[in-house]
C-alpha cells in the first residue's frame, strides 16, 4: 500500500497569527495562575498540565509557518 503524500500547511494569515499568538499567551497565563494554587485542590493538574503542554506545542507548529 502506498504511503499518503504529505498534506501542505497553508500559510497563517497575519489576522490568523495574531489570534494564535494571543491564545498561547493565554495558555501560558492560566499555567503560571495554575502554577500559583495548591496541586492538592486540582487534582487533575497533571492533566491540565499536559493540555497546556499540547497546546503549546501545537500553537507553536502552527506559528513556524
Amino acid at each position: 500500500m502506498a504511503a499518503k503524500p504529505k498534506s501542505k500547511r497553508r500559510k497563517v494569515k497575519s489576522e490568523e497569527r495574531e489570534r494564535l499568538q494571543d491564545t498561547m499567551l493565554m495558555v501560558q497565563s492560566a499555567r503560571e495562575t495554575l502554577a500559583e494554587v495548591d496541586p492538592e485542590l486540582v487534582p487533575e493538574m497533571t492533566d491540565i498540565e499536559d493540555c497546556f503542554d499540547t497546546a503549546d506545542k501545537a500553537l507553536k507548529d502552527v506559528l513556524r509557518n
